[in-house]
């Protein structure tokens, strides 16, 4: 059975691994949200998202510990239950500290935020 095939009812524990060829796929359902998440996703957001993974599928992974809690991707993984999808490619990162979990978490939000500015200016360059 691959990796994408893996039921909710066989998940006891999450296969981690810090590898970039370790993409494993789970239920939206099977990751909890981490408490902490110091960003939130309005309605708008979620629906550019479900669109996105609609048209492109999963262009990164969502990232969660070793305890199937989310390191980045809430809003990927909302998108995914709205849309009903059974499987998302989830990346498991363990060996990490508090701290580190905690720095990476920061690291990902700067990028996205990052990005979302730099898919603005490209919008507005392709709308000339």
């Amino acid at each position: 059975m691959s990796n994408k095939e893996t039921p909710q009812s066989q998940i006891e524990t999450f296969d981690c691994a810090f590898a970039k060829d370790r993409v494993n796929y789970y239920p939206p359902d099977a990751l909890t949200p981490y408490k902490g998440n110091a960003r939130t996703h309005d309605d708008a957001q979620i629906e550019v998202l479900k669109a996105s993974i609609k048209t492109f599928d999963f262009v990164n992974p969502a990232l969660i510990d070793k305890d199937g809690v989310l390191i980045a991707g809430h809003g990927q993984v909302e998108a995914a239950r709205q849309l009903g999808l059974e499987l998302i490619p989830v990346l498991c990162i363990e060996g990490l500290s508090q701290d580190e979990l905690k720095a990476c978490q920061l690291a990902d939000k700067r990028r996205r935020a990052g990005i979302a500015r730099s898919w603005r200016l490209s919008c507005s360059i392709l709308n000339r």
